[in-house]
């Protein structure tokens, strides 16, 4: 939990970051999406999730880009 914690404040700040700084605000929508890519990956490092390991992998970068696109 503590390197998601860490990655999670980072993204938090990154975020405010972008929110206040002029012409990068459209890249927010894709600092938010970077917790599920990171969730997937912390799971198969950490908990050795490795069943379906390339389905994991994908459904995250789809979510991830439907995500995107629906911004």
């Amino acid at each position: 939990m503590l390197p998601l914690g860490i990655f999670s404040t980072i993204q938090g700040i990154a975020y405010l970051l972008a929110l206040v700084s002029p012409g990068v605000t459209a890249q927010v929508g894709t600092i938010r999406q970077s917790t599920v890519i990171l969730t997937v990956l912390f799971a198969i490092v950490f908990l050795n999730e490795k069943a379906n390991l390339w389905r994991k992998i994908i459904a995250a970068v789809l979510v991830t880009i439907g995500v995107v696109l629906l911004n």
